[in-house]
């Protein structure tokens, strides 16, 4: 039983929230271990530099509001989920956004995860400011005759800032912390704070080139983890829009396993408020999940008394329709890795 709660506090954190990796894509060990000496050498607190970064973030998420165009409540819905990716897009400020779905995973030996429901409330504070946080959610864990269930905690409870769009390009940053209130075997048991930049580079009418730089205080310790993602988007029409994706996790403590995944989905605007997802991909490494599949509903609620003004148009953001708002597909972002 030893054996199969490491297993589980493994696995699930590599693709619930976070996930981790420790060696580049095509080293061989030796060179990995010549790279981590490399960085002993040098002696580097890399701990103190992810600290200072988070807490410059949220520092910069607090000063004001820029004139950079933003969503209004008479845009569609733009979403952080179904990819890894989020949306560089905010929230229209005094709309309250609730995006929910499943999350099904299989991985080597028979190990499998079914996560519901996996939720992310976003709130518009100010013009370009939103508060977002990842709920708790049941996790159900199977491997045989064994059986386990548990709950996550809250997830990159933080502040996001939209700094664009500028042209043909669009950004945001985010600034938040995991904080351990689930099952100690599911949520771990270290505050963990994130800092991420989504970005959304339009193409064309219909093609978007997107992606997310993250890093994440893994753990007590002090140890750092590295997601870069990248991901084409296709717009269907006005409502629809089809996405594929690269993720990667990069772990500085090299003991850690490496996980990377291709991913693809779509997403479909039923109306200006509601959304439907879904998504599938697969492991790119052996300790990434052999597969997984989930679906997903979002929608808005723009009845909060502030916030409103005439609209404006921002550049699309990936990879929704080619409207002034676009669904951002986004909701696999993976686990916490204490």
């Amino acid at each position: 039983m030893a054996a199969l709660a490491m297993a589980l506090h493994l696995d699930y954190q590599l693709f619930h929230r976070t996930g981790f990796v420790y060696s580049e894509v095509g080293k061989t060990e030796s060179t990995v271990q010549q790279i981590k000496e490399k960085l002993v050498t040098l002696d580097i607190n890399w701990c103190f530099i992810a600290r200072s970064l988070v807490i410059g973030s949220f520092l910069w998420l607090g000063y004001g509001a820029s004139k950079v165009q933003a969503l209004e409540k008479t845009d569609d819905i733009d979403t952080n989920r179904p990819s890894f990716c989020q949306s560089p897009l905010v929230v229209p400020d005094g709309s309250f956004q609730v995006e929910n779905g499943t999350l099904y995973q299989h991985f080597q030996h028979g190990l499998t995860f079914f996560d519901v429901p996996e939720n992310q409330v976003r709130l518009g504070l100010f013009k370009h400011t939103e508060f977002q946080m990842n709920t708790p959610n049941m996790v159900l864990f199977n491997q045989g005759a064994s059986t386990y269930a548990g709950t996550s905690g809250l997830g990159e409870v933080g502040l996001k800032k939209q700094i664009g769009p500028y042209k043909r390009f669009t950004a945001s940053v985010v600034a938040g912390t995991f904080i351990p209130t689930g099952s100690k075997l599911i949520s771990g048991t270290s505050v963990m704070p994130v800092v991420r930049v989504p970005y959304s580079i339009q193409l064309s009418k219909n093609w978007a080139l997107c992606g997310m730089q993250s890093i994440i205080i893994t753990d007590s310790h002090g140890d750092i983890q590295y997601q870069p993602f990248v991901m084409l988007t296709r717009a269907i029409g006005r409502k629809a829009s089809l996405f594929a994706e690269y993720g990667g996790f990069f772990q500085q403590n090299f003991h850690r396993p490496e996980l990377q995944m291709s991913h693809f989905g779509g997403v479909y605007k039923i109306n200006r408020h509601h959304q439907v997802d879904v998504q599938f991909g697969f492991g790119l490494s052996s300790n990434a999940p052999a597969a997984f599949v989930g679906v997903g509903y979002s929608y808005r609620f723009d009845g909060l008394p502030w916030g409103g003004g005439k609209k404006t148009s921002p550049s699309p953001g990936p990879p929704g329709a080619p409207s002034s708002s676009t669904g951002s597909p986004n909701g696999v972002t993976t686990a916490n890795p204490d």
